[in-house]
């Protein structure tokens, strides 16, 4: 994969490209019918704003943002906890019980146990904080890596409502995409 979309000086593949390659190696080899089905629906109808969070590159020679390229493990993500509230729901409705809240904080990945910066007070995740946890989860370890393991795993500062964190400087995205793309894909083979 890392050959597919990185050329040794820039990468070559958008996040719209990137995505409808991964949408069509499920089509194609997926094993588990309805999961491939609810994907690739999921996909073609544009589920959690796909459409515009992911693009093409306007100049091929130029590289997407860091932020644009956040997007697309952030949209794996969206995509896999909306599975996880799929089946909870599927759960309860086969054990005739009816779903509550509890339920669904409960079928969110990460927990707020395993990633308590990754969800905010409102119920809704910290994006730079999910991302960074899925760097931690799905690539090796490397500075960059433990930097963000690190950080997450610091205790969760008492800030002003009206404190703004300072940029963090990112690494090269295909650095910190490519193996949760990667590790997604695979997994959602299995």
């Amino acid at each position: 994969w890392n050959l597919m979309i990185y050329d040794g000086d820039h990468l070559i593949l958008s996040t719209e490209e990137s995505s409808r390659r991964l949408r069509n190696f499920v089509q194609n080899f997926f094993a588990c019918n309805e999961c491939r089905l609810n994907f690739v629906n999921a996909y073609d109808q544009c589920m959690f704003d796909r459409c515009h969070r992911l693009k093409e590159a306007d100049d091929p020679s130029a590289e997407q943002t860091q932020e644009e390229w956040m997007e697309l493990p952030l949209w794996l993500f969206e995509t896999h906890n909306a599975v996880n509230l799929r089946l909870m729901k599927e759960k309860a409705t086969r054990e005739k019980r009816a779903w509550n809240h509890q339920d669904e904080v409960n079928s969110r990945w990460p927990s707020t146990e395993d990633c308590p910066r990754c969800w905010r007070e409102d119920g809704a995740w910290d994006d730079l904080n999910v991302y960074k946890f899925l760097r931690t989860e799905y690539w090796p370890d490397d500075g960059i890596t433990n930097m963000y393991r690190t950080a997450l795993n610091e205790p969760l500062p008492i800030f002003d409502d009206d404190a703004v964190s300072p940029p963090l400087k990112m690494p090269p995205f295909f650095l910190q995409v490519v193996p949760v793309v990667l590790v997604v894909g695979l997994g959602l083979s299995w």
